[in-house]
């Protein structure tokens, strides 16, 4: 399965749902780092982005896809 690293940015309040989505989609999350926003680096199968980017909506923007 082809694989990509994304960065997904959220705010503090959104993170623990957007975490959720990710580990429903089988996402590793390979980096955190936390400044004004919480900016996620994670692994994901490239057929799953799309369906990564539907159910985070608002809550997150993939900044890297």
């Amino acid at each position: 399965v082809p694989l990509s690293v994304i960065l997904i940015e959220t705010d503090f309040a959104n993170e623990s749902f957007v975490r959720h989505v990710l580990n429903e989609l089988n996402a590793t999350i390979l980096a955190v780092d936390y400044g004004t926003d919480v900016v996620l680096t994670v692994e994901i199968a490239k057929q799953s982005i799309t369906d990564l980017n539907e159910k985070i909506g608002f809550y997150g923007a993939i900044k890297n896809e």
